[in-house]
């Protein structure tokens, strides 16, 4: 898992070289285990045109994060304010599946899938507003606005 919360528009080329490596550490260190799951949190799901990141790149964002957050507060209160239910291995698996808190589901539904640019339009769209907004700050410091 890789945190890149600084980035605002897309993921960059160094961004996915470290989590290749990352991985590449993982399946190195950890043989027996199956291939793992890798996983970014950003801001952003998009990945620039020239970045290799893996096929299965999982990214949290602030949201999902939330909702992440929401579920473990809801499944340890349970836990916490009504310890009789949690006594109950075939109740508190329930209601951990209910909660997508499972193996299966945890990364399905507490993720989202990342993507590169394949619109190169967008791609230009982006660096005009970049552009853009360089020359208001520019004008903006000679006192032309």
């Amino acid at each position: 898992m890789e945190a890149k919360n600084e980035n605002q528009d897309s993921l960059h080329k160094k961004d996915g070289a470290q989590l290749l490596s990352s991985i590449q550490w993982f399946k190195k260190t950890y043989p027996a285990r199956k291939d793992p799951v890798p996983v970014v949190v950003a801001n952003v799901t998009l990945w620039d045109l020239n970045a290799q990141f893996p096929n299965d790149t999982r990214v949290i964002t602030q949201e999902k994060i939330m909702d992440l957050l929401n579920a473990l507060e809801a499944f340890f209160n349970q836990i916490i304010f009504k310890p009789l239910f949690a006594s109950g291995p075939k109740m508190l698996a329930g209601f951990q599946q209910s909660l997508n808190l499972t193996p299966g589901k945890l990364v399905s539904h507490f993720t989202t899938k990342s993507r590169e640019f394949g619109n190169k339009r967008v791609w230009e769209y982006r660096l005009r507003r970049r552009f853009d907004v360089l020359k208001l700050f520019r004008l903006q410091g000679k006192g032309a606005i």
